[in-house]
């Protein structure tokens, strides 16, 4: 469930500070047009080159998530193979024969 929380945390972060980049570039890209020191073809390239900038710290983000998931569940795994065996030493169990492959 940590992880889960985690994973959407990441998430959420990121997808939050790429659009909050957007509209921080198409705000000063609008008072830069009006100035007459930058064209709308500018502003349109500038926000595709910052979102494809950014697109690789999203994808380190969630590596880094998945990460995290794999440890947990390496450490999960661990610990129900250091559990002791539930046979009970007392009794006798039977053993199956070796298959021969015939029908």
């Amino acid at each position: 469930m940590k992880s889960r929380s985690l994973s959407s945390l990441a998430t959420g972060m990121v997808t939050f500070l790429q659009q909050l980049q957007t509209v921080a570039l198409i705000i000063i890209g609008v008072y830069l047009i009006d100035a007459g020191d930058l064209t709308m073809g500018a502003l349109i390239a500038t926000v595709m080159l910052a979102g494809r900038a950014t697109a690789p710290l999203g994808q380190v983000i969630g590596l880094a998530v998945r990460f995290q998931q794999a440890k947990a569940a390496l450490d999960s795994l661990n610990g129900l193979m250091a559990m002791p065996v539930d046979r009970d030493p007392t009794r006798e169990y039977l053993a199956k024969p070796p298959l021969s492959g015939q029908i």
